[in-house]
């Protein structure tokens, strides 16, 4: 469901409401499509294959799970992303002709980018940390950096579940403790701090088990 209702699992959106058999349940799903339909699916594009292919599997849930669902608006834990007292420490670049909307490359402990906006660097974090991260630096620009960690799943993890907060003697303000906080705020001049954002929940109205074939 997370992938047919297009739940990217960054914690600004969430399904509620499920029975608890949906835990435990387990079942094999096996659909068929039709010749002709799936002839027409391979001649779209991939955006508008995904939505059809989408559309089918809610047919399937309605059919014969009687799914029914209704989206409501929550209030979530957010990270903003905000200049450090001392300014960014950023380098303006631009993409290439190659990558007219930047480069970038993630891995553990390492996001080095060229030509990437902060909103986009801002969508990487939240996948770094499970957490929407909200761009709210003001810069507009987009810029060439490296950033470098060590990178500590269970420490990261951490602070998206318990912000714990620590003095950066250096700067005289507080950041959060985690490695990849204090490596934003030393080599970009960016900061991390919680507070309270807008999120949907996926609201389970109506689910039962299906019926035998």
């Amino acid at each position: 469901m997370d992938w047919m209702y297009g739940i990217h699992g960054f914690g600004d959106q969430t399904i509620v409401g499920a029975p608890k058999w949906t835990g435990s349940d387990r079942y094999d799903i096996e659909a068929k499509v039709s010749v002709p339909d799936a002839e027409i699916l391979r001649m779209l594009g991939r955006d508008e294959r995904e939505r059809q292919l989408k559309l089918m599997f809610e047919t399937l849930l309605v059919e014969r799970f009687k799914l029914a669902t209704h989206r409501q608006p929550i209030e979530i834990p957010v990270y903003e992303l905000i200049p450090a007292k001392a300014g960014p420490k950023l380098k303006e670049g631009k993409p290439d002709e190659r990558m007219p909307h930047g480069s970038m490359t993630v891995t553990a402990g390492l996001i080095s980018a060229k030509g990437i906006t902060m909103e986009r660097l801002a969508w990487v974090l939240g996948g770094q940390l499970g957490r929407k991260v909200e761009d709210r630096t003001g810069l507009t620009g987009t810029y060439d950096f490296t950033l470098q960690w060590e990178s500590d799943n269970e420490v990261d993890a951490k602070a998206s579940e318990a912000d714990f907060v620590t003095q950066n003697p250096a700067s005289g303000e507080n950041s959060l403790g985690a490695p990849i906080f204090t490596a934003l705020q030393d080599q970009l001049g960016l900061r991390l701090i919680p507070a309270k954002g807008a999120g949907e929940a996926l609201v389970i109205d109506r689910l039962e088990k299906p019926s035998p074939n």
